[in-house]
């Protein structure tokens, strides 16, 4: 995402930097938390997401994580059993913890806040 401040134009990457980058052009519309531990928590969710999903990106896109290897014939059946394990064991075992959070939280939202 290309932006724009003053003079100088800077190109903004990763998701969740865009999306905070987003909120804090409007903070009267409090898509960002304020408070620095409300913040900290919401940072925190996406921190379990990336975590959820890190090995199945990893397995997705080999080369471009210095994977590439896994792509030969030889890792064939790895791979098939590391996208069984993370199928079955590690994305499920991240959902409870994302699920534990919501609970400890308090609220429908996963920071714990009162509002999205």
């Amino acid at each position: 995402l290309e932006v724009s401040s003053g003079d100088t134009k800077t190109v903004l990457t990763q998701s969740v930097a865009i999306l905070r980058y987003i909120a804090k052009l409007n903070p009267e519309a409090k898509l960002y938390p304020s408070d620095p531990v409300a913040a900290a928590r919401v940072d925190a969710v996406c921190d379990l997401e990336a975590d959820a999903f890190t090995g199945l990106r990893v397995s997705k896109y080999k080369a471009r994580f210095g994977f590439g290897f896994l792509d030969d014939d030889a890792n064939k059946a790895a791979l098939a059993a590391c996208h069984a394990s993370i199928n079955a064991e590690v994305i499920p075992r991240h959902l409870t913890n994302l699920t534990k959070v919501l609970e400890a939280g308090g609220t429908s939202w996963l920071p714990g806040t009162a509002e999205p």
